[in-house]
Formats: structure tokens, C-alpha cells, sequence
């Protein structure tokens, strides 16, 4: 809890130090590098705090606690990214170009990943057709 409060102070002094820099300077880069603190801020305070203190510990079952922690781990890294991006790029086109891009990875990585921990070979088996004998099909007479 103390590591918590230290990375939460942290970030509110490092998010309140950029506002002081936004209201001085006023550049565009600045106040996106704030907006990008704050959303970096929110994220921490949702997803490891919130979410991690009062949901994650009460799981009794320490696989199924390290399995929540996990997820939500990577929800909040999915968070972060989608909202960041939303910040810096400022085309719409682009924008959706970028999360196509951040969604082929995530969906590369989950595929390896399930490769390698033989999650794959459990949805493969469970979800196998049985294959059936089709009757040939007749030959048809081309005329020649």
C-alpha cells in the first residue's frame, strides 16, 4: 500500500507540475504531455488501485488472483494506449489506422501466447468436427 501511495503522489506532482507548465506556456506539446499525465494518473488510480485493492485481494484462489491481476493489468495497458493515442493523433483516419495496428498486435501476441501455453490445443480439441463421408459426386459428361 505504501509503494501505492508513493507511485499515486508520484503522478498527481508530476500531473499538477505539467498543469503549472500549460498555464505558462500554453504549447501544444505541453498540454498533450499533460492530458497524457492525467489519463497515465486515472489509469493507475482505476486499474491497480481501485480495481486491484478492492476486487483482485479478496480472491481467496491464488490462480484465479493471478489470473484477475493479469487481466487487469492488460486492460489497463489496452486503457492507456487507446486513450493516449486519442491524445497524439490527431487525424481521424489515422487514429483509426492506429488502433487497427495496436489491435493486430494485441491479437498477435494473444495467439502466440496461446500457442505456447497449450491453450490452443484445449479450444481445438473441444471444438473438433467430426468428419463425415460425402457421397462422390457423379462425374458429369462434358460431350466430348
Amino acid at each position: 500500500m505504501k509503494r501505492q501511495l508513493l507511485i499515486l503522489s508520484g503522478l498527481v506532482l508530476l500531473s499538477a507540475g505539467l498543469g503549472a507548465a500549460v498555464h505558462f506556456t500554453g504549447d501544444q506539446y505541453v498540454t498533450s504531455v499533460f492530458y497524457t499525465s492525467l489519463i497515465l494518473t486515472a489509469t493507475y488510480v482505476i486499474f491497480p488501485v481501485m480495481i486491484g485493492t478492492f476486487l483482485v485481494r479478496r480472491i481467496a484462489d491464488l490462480k484465479t488472483r493471478y489470473t484477475a491481476n493479469k487481466a487487469v493489468s492488460v486492460l489497463s495497458i489496452v486503457f492507456l494506449i487507446v486513450l493516449c493515442l486519442r491524445i497524439w493523433v490527431a487525424d481521424t483516419s489515422s487514429l483509426i489506422v492506429s488502433y487497427g495496428i495496436i489491435g493486430a498486435g494485441f491479437y498477435e501476441i494473444f495467439r502466440q501466447r496461446a500457442y505456447r501455453t497449450g491453450m490452443h490445443n484445449t479450444v481445438v480439441s473441444s471444438c473438433r468436427i467430426q468428419q463425415r463421408s460425402w457421397p462422390a459426386a457423379p462425374l458429369m459428361n462434358t460431350g466430348g
